[in-house]
């Protein structure tokens, strides 16, 4: 936490939070929207306005050319988000949002962002949205390094190591199954259900659900987060 706010790295997805709490001053000018979980925004470069949600959860998540899934990240309450389409458009690479759970949001037309009365009035809003358009740039530079840096099987370590690190116990809650770790790194399932049956063979891994995760050997796992070591 600082003073911009919450912003979180969990594995390859980073988790933000209250990055734009002063926008709660300019709420009167925003529409009111509740949403029911798994309602999607489409990440629209044609959309008409941003939001900002008060309450609630909401996954950023991306869509490749080929077809492949990843999670991004985590969006909670005191964050604007949909700003980064209006400023940015990326047709080849569209992505979703998606409510994790009942939500509560205001919708911003999107000329505020260009109406010069409302950026003289506001100045320290207009600071508050660059400082966490840096963060979240920070964030995508993060996940984009080390998928192209890293092969499949060290970036499976890295995760299941930081939540090793995090928990200190032989069996840990990771709160994703596989598959769902497959959606976070975007890998395919395949790659990485193989990936944890190597680490069982080698000792490594013991059983891994949704709920439980069972550390074996927390020396080995640390050493295959090394890339020289993740061939071996």
């Amino acid at each position: 936490m600082n003073r911009f706010g919450f912003c979180k790295q969990e594995g390859p997805v980073f988790r933000i939070r209250d990055l734009n709490s002063p926008w709660r001053s300019v709420l009167h000018l925003g529409q009111r929207q509740m949403v029911g979980k798994s309602y999607q925004w489409e990440d629209d470069p044609e959309t008409s306005t941003f939001s900002f949600l008060e309450k609630g959860r909401v996954r950023l998540l991306n869509l490749s050319e080929t077809g492949k899934e990843r999670i991004v990240l985590y969006i909670e309450p005191g964050c604007l988000f949909r700003e980064i389409v209006l400023l940015h458009v990326s047709p080849s690479h569209p992505a979703s949002l998606v409510a994790l759970e009942p939500c509560e949001v205001y919708n911003f037309p999107r000329t505020l962002l260009d109406d010069a009365e409302f950026v003289r009035r506001h100045p320290a809003l207009m600071s508050n949205l660059v400082h966490s358009l840096g963060a979240k740039a920070g964030a995508f530079y993060s996940q984009i390094t080390e998928s192209v840096e890293l092969d499949p099987q060290t970036q499976v370590c890295r995760y299941l190591h930081r939540l090793a690190d995090e928990r200190r116990t032989r069996v840990v809650n990771p709160g994703v199954s596989q598959s769902e770790l497959a959606l976070v790194l975007g890998l395919h399932r395949s790659t990485v259900c193989r990936i944890i049956r190597t680490l069982r063979d080698r000792g490594v891994l013991g059983h891994f659900t949704r709920c439980s995760l069972e550390i074996l050997d927390r020396e080995a796992l640390a050493e295959l987060c090394n890339p020289s070591e993740g061939g071996k």
